[in-house]
């Protein structure tokens, strides 16, 4: 900007000195023509910003809208030079910003789908030991209702060995099983299966998989009371 004032003020002075006036030639006059430089210096920088800044403004509009979760937007740049190269390579980066999370939100649907039917209660908690998910039969089981996400499992599940085999699993690289008795109408048996998670490095949490055993445990009595009767009528 002031190379460009410096230029055209010195072209407005040179105009002045050899135009036919000059025999009447002023300081006034070379002042008058230099602020008339500078001026219009000054507005034609402001018309360059301007247009160098749009592509910029656009960019930044762009980022800020993919950055609140507008991943369809995209520039389509038409112009060329670096302007042109970034906004194709930030519509490369939103197109596969949107696949990846097209594919994260699938994989949950999935996981979702099959801890909704799974005939076992599945219990996750982070290393803080909150919980961070609880399928629905679970709260089945357990009769849990409400939010569960950010809660202790001694909360919901109201058992000393539900929390021995936590506090074990998190302790080892092994899995921890146990089976607890739950009182209630009808005792049920839960064989309880606790490990932390990942087996190596810095453990993010402990998952815990909860199967009724109580028909099995019950066939199992039906068995060891008809080989009794066998044997003794034998």
């Amino acid at each position: 900007t002031a190379v460009v004032a410096v230029v055209v003020a010195t072209l407005a002075v040179w105009t002045a000195l050899v135009s036919p006036a000059a025999s009447s030639f002023s300081w006034q006059a070379i002042a008058v023509a230099a602020s008339a430089g500078v001026a219009a210096a000054l507005g034609i920088s402001q018309i360059l910003m301007r247009l160098l800044l749009k592509p910029l403004r656009r960019i930044e509009r762009f980022a800020s809208d993919v950055a609140s979760g507008e991943l369809d937007r995209r520039l389509r740049w038409r112009g060329g030079g670096d302007p042109g190269r970034i906004a194709d390579a930030l519509d490369a980066m939103a197109d596969e910003l949107q696949r990846r999370l097209g594919e994260a939100t699938s994989e949950k649907e999935q996981l979702q789908a099959v801890l909704a039917g799974m005939v076992e209660g599945v219990l996750v908690v982070n290393a803080e030991g909150r919980i961070v998910l609880a399928n629905p039969r679970l709260r089945e089981m357990f009769d849990v209702w409400g939010e569960v996400v950010g809660r202790t499992p001694l909360e919901l599940i109201r058992h000393a060995g539900v929390h021995d085999a936590l506090r074990e699993a998190a302790s080892t690289t092994q899995l921890v099983v146990r089976q607890i008795a739950i009182e209630g109408a009808d005792e049920r048996a839960i064989l309880v299966h606790a490990a932390a998670f990942p087996r190596s490095g810095r453990r993010l949490g402990t998952v815990v998989v909860f199967h009724d055993v109580s028909e099995l445990r019950r066939l199992e009595s039906l068995r060891r009371d008809f080989v009794a009767n066998v044997s003794h009528e034998l």
